[in-house]
């Protein structure tokens, strides 16, 4: 009912081809039905859109268009999708616009438009309606919506013979346009928006309007469709008279294997391959059979069937073997996947056989094919070795091994089979015999070694001459001595000689051992030359002419001591060998002065004073103090004038002995500082008076502005109320004197003439 200009056709929602129309902002549908919507004052307007929101030159979009001129104040009613201008032309908005001729559009509309979605718009326009949303609602995807209006909804009914149009100025799809000359409710609206929608479920679960379907037998389908609404089914009968004709299922043999082919699904059966249905066969290569069947009423069917023919595996049970009975042997099959041997033997197993035997393995391959295979194993008898009867020896002896029963022999223990040697210990040899087959056996021979004694001829002794000795032997259980020496019988050697002792064990081993006799002449013990010391002095007496020697006195030979008193010293030497000698030594001893003092502390400065004492000692006494140097022992006995510290004096005996004592000086200052000071040349505080100070105290005087005047460590020379030289003037001047140690004194000196 209308002119196409420019919309093309496009899928519905559904996905039915060529059942809606596509709009690019400049294509139009013009329809002849403006009669049938004039001069009414309800209207209801639905259409399912999908808006893209391009901009379409400045226009509002229209999906459904009714007006009664072509000006844009004429009387018109309008469902429009807008992305130009602003409020009310609010950007992508959906809006119903209702206009009367002379005035501003009126319009009710929702923001925001839903680009690139499929949606469901109902406008429903009531002209007696109350207020705006009694006259105008709007309804998307079944669902009232609350508009906004800019002015009051007016009530038209145009008259003029306009057409109705679709898709003015609208880019998108527009799909299943409704209007109606009346208001719609909310639930047809509803049942509007769900119309169309419904689901299609086929008995074989597919879901689309049509199926393909391949029944192998009579089959039923049925197919319900349900709109939201209500819902319906049907079915459908498909009746199949094909015989299902079945060769069987593939099978797969080892060749040699025999095999029946068989038929099913139909009455009668012709194979090719020259088979014969229900009749074994023994195929040699793989090959595919095909059976036709067929049935009572004469339908015809193939199938076809593969039988596989595996060949047998070649199995090898492996080349003979020749073995020693008792020796170990493993036997592995080849050319399969499993293999199971006679006789309990296990592949790859190791055992032991006893006698020579064919042995026999059946070989399985992956397919289950199976083929044997034998092999001997041939045992050798092992030979009779004998190693000889068992021996007792004594250690150091020789003894020799011979086995028999073989042709060859080996022996452990480095031995070579009849050539003598001599053990270390008692062993069991192990000789292993070999026969003309190369199979050997071992036999056993212990040979027993008796240790020789530990004959011991005692320990070498020096003596003396005409000194007696007896030797005695120990370790064995009789001796034989050389020299005409009888064991344990003393006897007197007159020179030096070596005696060897022969002992013999209850095994009759014997051994021997030797020991020297040493004889040496008489000593003659030197003590040395009498020495004179100071007391106190240390003395190293060392004897000679001996090895060894003892001193009287509790004195150790040539270790320094302190002799307390002139004393007489007797040493004996020995030699170790029985033969000693004494002489003697005098040591005389001198007296050591003895040093003691009398001390007198520094009060004022440079006041201190030793007073020394000497007892003991040989006078006249030399005396060296360390005040003035060390080593010239010319100074007094007694020190005056002294500064605190500490002094050592060193004195010196006529005999040449000496004596040494440290002495401690130590200050008890009583300090003064005088307050005045009068340089006018009368004798009297001429100088600034300060007493007591130690040697390192450090002494300032400063004037008012701080300028050092005077400064010096100790007050060795007096401040005279100068400065350079220069006289100051009368006035008060400042002192601080450092004593050390964080004790610092301060005050002021008034200077006058």
């Amino acid at each position: 009912h209308g002119v196409v200009t420019g919309a093309a056709l496009t899928e519905d929602r559904f996905g039915n081809l060529n059942s809606a129309y596509s709009f690019n902002g400049f294509d139009v549908i013009t329809t002849n039905i403006d009669s049938e919507v004039e001069g009414i004052s309800q209207m209801s307007m639905s259409a399912w859109f999908s808006w893209d929101g391009l901009y379409t030159g400045g226009n509002v979009g229209k999906v459904i268009r009714k007006q009664s001129g072509t000006g844009s104040g004429d009387d018109r009613r309008q469902m429009t999708i807008n992305n130009y201008g602003t409020q009310p032309w609010t950007n992508d908005n959906i809006g119903f616009l209702i206009n009367l001729s002379g005035q501003t559009d009126n319009r009710g509309y929702t923001d925001p438009a839903i680009i690139d979605s499929l949606y469901h718009i109902v406008v429903v326009y009531n002209g007696n309606g109350v207020t705006n949303s009694d006259r105008l609602k709007m309804y998307l995807n079944g669902q009232y919506i609350n508009l906004n209006y800019n002015d009051v909804i007016p009530i038209i009914t145009p008259t003029n013979s306009f057409p109705v149009v679709f898709g003015e100025h609208f880019a998108g799809d527009i799909d299943d346009i409704g209007m109606w000359t009346r208001t719609l409710d909310s639930n047809e609206v509803r049942q509007l928006y769900q119309l169309g929608q419904y689901d299609i479920t086929w008995s074989t679960g597919d879901t689309t309007s049509s199926i393909t379907v391949q029944p192998t037998t009579t089959t039923t389908y049925s197919v319900t469709v349900d709109d939201g609404i209500s819902s319906c089914t049907d079915d459908v009968t498909i009746t199949v008279n094909d015989p299902q004709v079945t060769a069987g299922a593939d099978q797969t043999i080892c060749n040699g294997d025999a095999v029946t082919l068989s038929g099913a699904g139909a009455s009668t059966y012709t194979w090719d391959n020259s088979v014969t249905d229900g009749v074994a066969i023994s195929p040699t290569a793989t090959a595919d059979y095909i059976v036709t069947g067929t049935d009572t009423l004469g339908c015809v069917a193939e199938d076809t069937t593969t039988i596989t023919v595996n060949s047998l595996p070649t199995v090898d049970a492996g080349i003979f073997q020749q073995i020693c009975a008792g020796d170990t042997v493993t036997l592995s099959g080849t050319g399969a996947a499993t293999y199971t041997w006679d006789n309990g033997q296990t592949d790859g197993t190791e055992f032991t056989p006893t006698t020579t035997t064919l042995y026999t393995v059946t070989g399985t391959d992956a397919n289950g094919c199976i083929d044997s295979d034998t092999v001997s194993i041939g045992v050798w008898s092992l030979p009779l070795v004998d190693a000889g009867a068992d021996q007792t020896i004594c250690d150091e002896d020789l003894v020799t091994l011979s086995g028999s029963g073989a042709s060859t022999y080996s022996w452990d223990n480095s031995v070579v089979d009849g050539v003598g040697f001599s053990p270390s210990a008692t062993t069991t040899y192990t000789v292993t015999g070999t026969d003309a087959n190369g199979c050997s056996d071992l036999a056993y021979v212990t040979v027993t070694v008796n240790p020789l004694p530990a004959v011991d001829a005692g320990s070498a002794q020096i003596v003396c001459t005409g000194t007696d000795v007896t030797l005695s032997a120990t370790g064995a259980v009789s001796y034989t001595w050389n020299n005409g020496v009888t064991d344990g019988v003393a006897f007197t050697p007159t020179n030096t000689l070596l005696y060897e002792v022969i002992g013999t064990d209850a095994n009759s081993c014997e051994a021997t051992d030797t020991v020297t006799v040493t004889v040496v002449a008489e000593l003659t013990v030197l003590a040395g030359t009498d020495q004179t010391v100071c007391e106190g002095t240390s003395v190293t007496l060392s004897g000679s002419g001996a090895n060894t020697y003892t001193w009287t006195g509790g004195v150790t030979n040539a270790i320094p001591f302190t002799a307390s008193s002139t004393t007489i010293y007797v040493v004996t030497g020995s030699d170790g060998n029985n033969c000693a000698d004494t002489d003697s030594v005098t040591v005389n001893v001198n007296p050591t002065p003895d040093l003691s003092s009398v001390t007198t502390n520094v009060s004022l400065g440079m006041d201190g004073e030793i007073d020394l004492s000497v007892t003991n000692g040989k006078p006249p006494y030399l005396y060296d103090w360390d005040n003035d140097g060390t080593g010239d022992f010319d100074d007094p006995e007694d020190l005056t004038s002294l500064d605190a510290g500490t002094y050592s004096v060193i004195v010196t005996d006529d005999f040449g002995c000496s004596d040494t004592l440290m002495v401690i000086i130590t200050e008890d200052l009583q300090i003064f500082i005088s307050t005045v000071i009068t340089p006018n040349g009368d004798g009297m505080n001429d100088t600034w008076g300060v007493t007591g100070l130690s040697s390192d105290a450090k002494v300032q005087v400063l004037n008012r502005w701080g300028q050092v005047l005077y400064n010096t460590t100790g007050y060795s020379i007096p401040w005279d109320g100068t400065n350079n030289g220069e006289t100051l003037p009368a006035s008060d001047y400042y002192y601080i004197i450092d004593l050390g140690q964080g004790d610092v004194r301060t005050g002021t000196i008034t200077l006058k003439y």
